[in-house]
C-alpha cells in the first residue's frame, strides 16, 4: 500500500506536466490551421475581386476625358491665355519642374509643387473659387500626364500649359522641344496595323480595395508617387528594338491612311466610349507598351488612363515629332515650331535658404 502511494505521488506531477504540454500544443496547431484558412480566404478573394474589371465598370458612363472632342486642346490652355490672365486669382499656376529650373525662371505668380505632392496640394486650396488650375512643365507632356491622372479622380478644373514653358520662353524651347524635333527615322516608318485580335485579358492590379471608387483613388495616388522616367520613353530607345514593345498609335488627330509609325504599330482608338473596352482587349496585358501620338501631349493623357488600369504603358517623348516631323507638318498636324514661342516675361525667386539646426547650448558655458 505504501508503495502504491509513492508511485501515485510520482506519477501525479508527471501527468500534469504531460497534460500541460498537450494543452500548449493544441493552440499552436489551431493557430497554424487558422493561418492556412486565412491564406486560402485571401487567395479566393483575390481571384474573385477583379480590380481592373471593377475599375472599368466604375468609369463606364462617367465623363471620361478620353472621350472629349479635341481632347488635347480641351484639356490644355495656351501660353497666350495664361498671359492674359496673369493676376487673375481664378487662374492658379502650378509648376512641376525641378527647383533648379523653377527659381531662376518661371511665370509670375506660379508656385512650385512636386508631382508627388500635387494631390495633397490641390486638396489644400479652395478649388471652388478657382476656374482653372494650370499645370506647367518643360514641354507639356509631364503636365498632360498628371492632368490625366487628376481628371480621373474627378478634379475637373485641372489643365496643362500646352507646349509647357517652351511656349513661354525661347531658352526653355531651345533645350527641350527644339532639340527633340527630328526626321531621323522618317525612312524607317511604315503604315500601322488597323486590326488585331481583341481577345487579350485585362492586366492585374492589387490595391486590395473592393469598390471602383476606392481602387481608382488608391491607384492614382500610387502613380503620382512614381518616378516620371517610368512613364516616358525616347524615340531612339523604341527604334533600337521596336519588337520589344507593343507600339500603339493613340491620337484622334492621326488618320490610318496618312499615318506612318514604327514597324508593327497598331492603331488604337480609345476615344469612342462605346469602343473603349474592345480596344483595350487588343493590348498585351504584361508587355511594355509604347504610345505614339503627334507630339507626346496626347500620349501623356493616354498613358495616364492605361497605367491606371495596370498596363506598363509609356508615351514616346515628343511623339512622332521626334521621328518624322516634316511628314506631320505636311498634314498640318500640331507640331511645335518657333511660332509657338511667345517670349513672355518671367520672374525669378530666391530659393529657400537651407539653415542648420541650432546647436544645443550647454548650461553654464
Amino acid at each position: 500500500m505504501k508503495a502504491l502511494k509513492i508511485a501515485f505521488l510520482i506519477l501525479l506531477p508527471v501527468s500534469f506536466v504531460f497534460g500541460g504540454l498537450l494543452a500548449l500544443e493544441r493552440p499552436a496547431t489551431a493557430t497554424a490551421e487558422q493561418a492556412d484558412n486565412a491564406t486560402e480566404m485571401v487567395q479566393e478573394t483575390m481571384v474573385e475581386v477583379n480590380e481592373v474589371a471593377l475599375l472599368l465598370e466604375y468609369l463606364t458612363g462617367k465623363d471620361l476625358y478620353l472621350h472629349r472632342d479635341n481632347m488635347e486642346e480641351a484639356l490644355s490652355v495656351s501660353a497666350s491665355e495664361v498671359f492674359e490672365n496673369l493676376g487673375n486669382r481664378r487662374y492658379h499656376l502650378v509648376d512641376l519642374r525641378n527647383p533648379e529650373d523653377f527659381f531662376p525662371l518661371h511665370i509670375p505668380g506660379a508656385v512650385l509643387v512636386e508631382q508627388t505632392l500635387i494631390y495633397d496640394y490641390l486638396k489644400s486650396i479652395p478649388l471652388d473659387y478657382i476656374e482653372k488650375v494650370v499645370l506647367i512643365c518643360y514641354a507639356g507632356q509631364r503636365a498632360s500626364y498628371v492632368t490625366g491622372l487628376l481628371r480621373l479622380l474627378g478634379i475637373e478644373d485641372v489643365y496643362f500649359l500646352r507646349w509647357g514653358m517652351s511656349a513661354w520662353q525661347g531658352t526653355v524651347a531651345r533645350d527641350n522641344w527644339l532639340r527633340n524635333l527630328s526626321n531621323e527615322y522618317a525612312d524607317d516608318l511604315v503604315k500601322p496595323l488597323t486590326s488585331a485580335p481583341a481577345d487579350n485579358e485585362l492586366p492585374m492590379i492589387f490595391t486590395f480595395k473592393t469598390t471602383g471608387r476606392e481602387i481608382l483613388h488608391t491607384r492614382v495616388v500610387e502613380l503620382l508617387q512614381e518616378e516620371f522616367a517610368n512613364v516616358r520613353i525616347r524615340a531612339n530607345e523604341v527604334m533600337a528594338d521596336p519588337m520589344q514593345f507593343q507600339i500603339v498609335v493613340a491620337d484622334p488627330k492621326l488618320k490610318p491612311e496618312y499615318t506612318m509609325a514604327p514597324e508593327g504599330s497598331l492603331m488604337l482608338s480609345l476615344f469612342d466610349e462605346a469602343n473603349t473596352t474592345a480596344q483595350l482587349n487588343k493590348l498585351l496585358p504584361f508587355n511594355p507598351i509604347a504610345i505614339a501620338s503627334v507630339n507626346g501631349q496626347t500620349g501623356g493623357l493616354v498613358a495616364a488612363f492605361l497605367r491606371t488600369l495596370g498596363y506598363d504603358a509609356r508615351f514616346i517623348t515628343s511623339g512622332l515629332s521626334a521621328m518624322a516631323v516634316d511628314a506631320l507638318q505636311q498634314q498640318n498636324l500640331p507640331v511645335f515650331n518657333l511660332n509657338e514661342v511667345k517670349n513672355f516675361s518671367t520672374t525669378a525667386t530666391a530659393p529657400p535658404v537651407k539653415t542648420e539646426a541650432p546647436r544645443r547650448v550647454v548650461a553654464g558655458c
